[in-house]
């Protein structure tokens, strides 16, 4: 026998979710569960469900979601999403679902996207609202950072998705004179720290 000592370091706003899905399932709710199909921690999140349930990525699953609610003929549904899923689509999927059912079913929602996500999707709004040239600090995986990259775009034109320093490009940035810097939940902050320090030696 092994002596093995077992840590679990999944994160407690995933881990209430899990439980938060498990708990609606058994009470006979249909899930509708907010969050990129790919992405592991909705995979995650999906295997606390049964077949009353839909991922919904897009306002393009809508429709098929709803279908799948009404098909299920259950009178209960939960709203509840992945930790790094947009704000703003998260708003706007509710209201859609809100709107369609909320009159003849008992619709729950728990807006369950992480703090940290939230607020950085803000200051990535109001950053992008003054700056010439947004850059985006962050794993090009990582849902959360894409969602800074979207969130930036939509009043920036000119958005950037970096990495580390060496993916800096001085001779297009010195075109600009107002600049944000950007950066994911997880990037850590030596690295954040060098490209602000090349940018600013520059």
């Amino acid at each position: 026998m092994h002596n093995i000592e077992l840590i679990d370091l999944t994160c407690p706003n995933v881990l209430k979710i899990h439980k938060q899905i498990e708990d609606f399932t058994q009470k006979e709710y249909f899930i509708f569960l907010l969050g990129v199909k790919n992405h592991p921690e909705t995979i995650g999140n999906y295997s606390f469900c049964n077949e009353n349930s839909f991922i919904i990525e897009n306002t393009s699953d809508l429709l098929p979601a709803i279908n799948n609610f009404l098909d299920s003929g259950l009178k209960n549904a939960l709203i509840i999403s992945q930790t790094t899923f947009s704000v703003s689509l998260f708003d706007e999927i509710t209201k859609n679902i809100l709107e369609k059912l909320e009159k003849d079913f008992n619709i729950k929602v728990e807006k369950s996207i992480c703090n940290a996500t939230n607020l950085r999707q803000q200051e990535a709004y109001e950053i992008s609202l003054k700056s010439d040239l947004i850059i985006i600090i962050g794993g090009k995986n990582s849902s959360n950072t894409k969602k800074l990259y979207e969130v930036s775009s939509k009043n920036c034109k000119n958005v950037i998705h970096i990495e580390t320093k060496n993916d800096l490009d001085l001779n297009f940035i010195k075109n600009f004179e107002n600049i944000g810097i950007i950066a994911g939940a997880s990037t850590p902050q030596n690295i954040i720290t060098e490209i602000f320090e090349t940018i600013n030696s520059y």
